[in-house]
């Protein structure tokens, strides 16, 4: 799914206002994870939404976004890494979920192996979708 230059800084902007939001939630209820979640969230979509706002303004930047983004061997290097990295988690977290059964942690592991059964049953319906697509 390619998105329009200006989905993209919506998008920069709807992450921004999420990291603010959660930034403010964790310094109001001391809460480290949101704190941190916030900080992390306002940095990545600072510089993401500065860096798209410099390439808008560079007619030649952005021609090359667009030819990066329209390759077909970047494209095909980035469906083979999504992948690879759907594979990888999928099989540590069900490592993990084992794992964690012998320790006695029912709880954890009924929630990875959950996770896993959710992120396959998504996987075949996007795989049945895409291949009625083509």
């Amino acid at each position: 799914m390619k998105l329009s230059n200006k989905a993209k800084m919506i998008y920069y902007v709807i992450c921004l206002i999420v990291g603010i939001i959660s930034f403010a939630s964790g310094y109001k209820s001391d809460n480290a994870y949101l704190y941190g979640f916030g900080t992390s969230l306002i940095v990545a979509s600072s510089i993401l939404l500065i860096k798209q706002i410099v390439i808008n303004k560079d007619p030649k930047k952005l021609h090359q976004q667009e030819v990066a983004e329209n390759d077909e061997r970047n494209k095909m290097i980035c469906t083979a890494s999504y992948a690879i990295t759907f594979r990888l988690s999928i099989l540590l977290e069900a490592i993990f979920s084992v794992i964690l059964a012998y320790k006695s942690l029912v709880d954890l592991s009924e929630f990875l192996g959950f996770v896993v059964c959710i992120q396959l049953i998504i996987y075949l319906i996007t795989y049945f979708i895409i291949s009625k697509k083509n």
